[in-house]
């Protein structure tokens, strides 16, 4: 990965201190854009998943020209709340 950047927790989830694990599955392009993000397991929380999804279309990977076809990434996010 060449850059990301951590999902801005949801206001709504921070003051009711709701945690969550969202897994997503993430179409890296060619060049190593993200193309597309869906959820593969929820964190039970859509403010949650939504943050997560969102954060990752700010990511880069290194690109996928080696490979001949697409590639999908999964990642696990952990949202906590710390004070």
């Amino acid at each position: 990965m060449l850059r990301s950047r951590q999902p801005n927790y949801p206001s709504s989830a921070r003051s009711a201190s709701i945690e969550g694990t969202t897994t997503v599955r993430i179409l890296v392009g060619y060049e190593g854009e993200v193309e597309s993000v869906a959820v593969a397991e929820s964190s039970g929380n859509a403010a949650l998943d939504d943050a997560a999804v969102e954060a990752c279309y700010n990511w880069r990977f290194s690109g996928a020209k080696m490979v001949l076809d697409k590639r999908y990434v999964v990642i696990r996010m952990c949202l906590l709340h710390l004070d």
